[in-house]
């Protein structure tokens, strides 16, 4: 069975918090929504078994890569996957995960550093 878990990035204070099954919990689900960055367990764990959560920052084992974890349901894609995109044939997370591996190094709130971007031209 699928685990629904959360946890929450507090940018006032700032500390990341976990929320577990918000289904389970006594949390004041509002008062989270409109103060906290809520990120979803995407079901996947890295090499080490660390949980990979929407917002993490996952390092491909093989060449080094970089890589933001995001939902894309906003896109039509209902589905966690990387930015940049990674250039294979089925969801990019899944493929990292499973085939060549993955660690998380960071999330976008705590290590906004690790974040990869595009180059710009000018």
């Amino acid at each position: 069975m699928r685990e629904f878990k959360f946890r929450a990035w507090n940018g006032k204070k700032p500390e990341m918090i976990m929320l577990g099954d918000l289904t389970e919990t006594h949390w004041d689900i509002q008062f989270i929504f409109e103060c906290y960055k809520i990120m979803q367990y995407t079901g996947l764990k890295d090499k080490n078994g660390k949980e990979i959560y929407e917002g993490d920052i996952v390092k491909e084992e093989d060449d080094g890569g970089v890589y933001q974890v995001k939902y894309f349901g906003e896109d039509d894609y209902p589905a966690f996957d990387l930015e940049p995109s990674l250039d294979v044939d089925s969801n990019g997370l899944s493929f990292l995960t499973a085939a060549t591996g993955c660690e998380v190094i960071g999330n976008v709130y705590e290590n906004p550093e690790l974040i990869v971007r595009e180059p710009t031209n000018g």
